[in-house]
């Protein structure tokens, strides 16, 4: 005998119940965006931090590698907007830190250039060794001698040399690194007037003349 056709309707959404779905997403996400952009920022920050430990690091290990003193020239820092830059220059004469020091343009090459904050670098182009590795609106801020606090910030260059040990000496003295130098790497964000103001404390990343650089989880 044969079965009457099955005139149930398939499961399923209606219309209805769909746009009910999409207008709760575009609802929360309008709720969390602000919130997700924050953390965003908060996380490049942390990472543009990273990035610049691990550079100091990739140094070192060249330095090991090639038998040669390399200097790193931390410049353009700036307490408020987001910009600097840092120098890798190897020495032209192998392992000497004090002939790369006595004379950085004559006596080194530059490497790399690593530039913050969409920074213009020196020349007012950009050249093939220059590499952007933060987002624009991190830069570095200033940095601190051994065990200074930031009452005792600093803008001036920050010259080091490394030597093929990995040991690392202040490029003006020669002499080792006592305690920790800490590099301070801040995030900013838009003031009103167009300007710029820092969003949050500054990462710092902490050098020693012979541990690795490490960032410091505030």
């Amino acid at each position: 005998m044969r079965q009457p056709p099955d005139t149930r309707h398939p499961a399923g959404f209606t219309l209805v119940e769909l746009l009910m779905v999409i207008v709760i997403v575009m609802v929360l996400t309008f709720i969390a965006f602000p919130s997700l952009r924050s953390f965003t920022a908060r996380d490049a920050a942390l990472d543009s931090a990273s990035s610049t430990a691990r550079l100091i690091n990739k140094v070192k290990s060249q330095a090991r590698q090639h038998n040669r003193a390399y200097l790193m020239v931390f410049s353009a820092f700036a307490a408020d907007r987001p910009q600097g830059w840092v120098e890798v220059r190897e020495a032209r004469f192998g392992p000497s830190c004090v002939r790369a020091a006595s004379d950085v343009v004559a006596n080194t090459v530059l490497v790399r250039r690593f530039l913050y904050g969409g920074q213009v670098p020196p020349g007012g182009n950009l050249q093939v060794n220059d590499t952007s590795e933060t987002i624009e609106d991190v830069g570095l801020s200033g940095w601190l001698p051994p065990d200074g606090d930031l009452a005792n910030l600093r803008r001036n260059d920050l010259v080091i040399c490394i030597k093929t040990d990995g040991a690392v000496v202040d490029a003006a003295t020669l002499l080792p690194l006592t305690g920790r130098v800490r590099l301070m790497v801040q995030r900013f964000e838009g003031a009103g007037d167009g300007g710029w103001r820092p969003a949050e404390p500054g990462r710092a990343v902490a050098l020693t003349f012979g541990g690795q650089a490490h960032l410091e989880l505030n």
